[in-house]
């Protein structure tokens, strides 16, 4: 069992790490393309928030993550349908 739950953790601990360097790649376009001020620090929060969320489901659900079927069920039904195991739309 212990083995089972480190193997779920290191799958999780994976996925955010792929997620924060989503977030930071795309963090760094944002800053890239506008000026500082309030609709930038709005622009780095919603895009690469979209963007490592979307990263993160990605790459748990190809590690076989088990524990997504929560994450998932807060998604719009085609998205959920595309990320849920076996979905192919």
């Amino acid at each position: 069992e212990a083995s089972h739950t480190v193997r779920e953790l290191a799958k999780a601990v994976i996925a955010t790490a792929a997620a924060v360097v989503a977030m930071l790649i795309v963090q760094a376009a944002v800053r890239a393309v506008m000026g500082a001020g309030a609709e930038r620090a709005l622009a780095e929060v919603v895009v690469a928030g979209g963007f490592g969320a979307g990263t993160f489901l990605v790459v748990a659900r190809a590690l076989g993550a088990e524990d997504l079927a929560l994450l998932l069920r807060l998604l719009p039904d085609p998205l959920r349908r595309r990320l849920s195991p076996g979905g192919t739309e």
